[in-house]
């Protein structure tokens, strides 16, 4: 194959490759013009020598950077065909299998990322401050459920709507929005805790949020403590344990709870500062998923 490349308003044709038999190469010229559109065309030649002519031309657009992530449920699980977007603006975003996308970006910088599907899900905020100086990858967006019986679970007005105890405070560095909660248990105890009614007839219901360590360092544990209004039954307790400052989701079905009105508390005693962001309880809608067919012409 001969392959020959142009780049931008040139109509000149440049010769990259000359007689390869390779089917496959990378594209790395010495100063790219990032953002520039490049156009390729390739040459045959058969068995017998004869080379046929130019094909149509291709095109795609020199990045500088790739910014990857995956988009999933509160049960942890990728929700596919997802809406994604970026502020600046990528130069394209590819829909991958699994809830993964890749956006190719013109420069670095910090970019604003959003990730929706208004028809099943509930809205997220988008993920602000992703600071870019080289490929970015596993950006993580949980969308939450459409019958999200938790007010104000992204903390975007302060601590409206949550009962706080011990050292809780509002905390500017979010997963996504501008806002979530600091709980430090270090010298004692920290809480919030908020009465929740989920919807009528709500099934496959899931409690999901995203916690982190306040500061790289000692490990901490969030526990989560779910209990039913007025009844004399034990609470169920669950435990995330922290060990960095990288934001992890936790799930928990809600089992006998679902459909009655719960108290739900987190705790943080006698460990380090946490952050959490994104606490929801809804229905865990499927994400979907990609499935490929076999297709045949006759």
């Amino acid at each position: 194959y001969h392959v020959q490349v142009r780049a931008g308003a040139s109509l000149t044709w440049t010769d990259w490759l000359l007689a390869t038999p390779d089917t496959s190469a990378a594209f790395n010229p010495p100063a790219p013009d990032f953002g520039e559109r490049v156009y390729f065309r390739v040459q045959a030649r058969d068995q017998a020598g004869n080379w046929s002519t130019w094909s149509a031309e291709v095109s795609t657009l020199a990045a500088r950077y790739t910014l990857g992530g995956q988009v999933l449920n509160i049960r942890h699980e990728p929700v596919a065909v997802a809406t994604k977007s970026t502020s600046p603006a990528a130069l394209g975003i590819v829909s991958q299998a699994g809830g993964r996308f890749l956006a190719f970006l013109e420069d670095g910088g910090t970019y604003q990322v959003t990730a929706q599907r208004d028809q099943t899900f509930g809205s997220l905020p988008p993920m602000n401050n992703v600071a870019v100086a080289g490929n970015v990858s596993g950006l993580v967006f949980v969308l939450p459920p459409k019958d999200d019986a938790v007010q104000n679970g992204g903390f975007e007005a302060g601590l409206a709507g949550w009962t706080q105890g011990g050292a809780s405070a509002p905390s500017a560095t979010a997963h996504t929005g501008l806002g979530a909660a600091r709980l430090d248990g270090s010298g004692g105890s920290a809480s919030l805790v908020q009465v929740v009614t989920p919807a009528a007839g709500m099934t496959q219901a899931y409690l999901s949020i995203m916690a982190r360590l306040a500061a790289p360092g000692e490990a901490s544990t969030l526990q989560i403590r779910l209990s039913k209004e007025g009844s004399p039954d034990p609470p169920e307790i669950h435990e995330v344990s922290l060990t960095s400052d990288t934001w992890t989701h936790a799930w928990f079905a809600l089992g006998n709870l679902q459909g009655e009105p719960l108290t739900v508390a987190l705790i943080v005693s006698g460990t380090p500062a946490i952050l959490v962001d994104e606490v929801s309880l809804g229905t865990a809608q499927p994400g979907g998923n990609w499935i490929y067919l076999p297709l045949s012409w006759y």
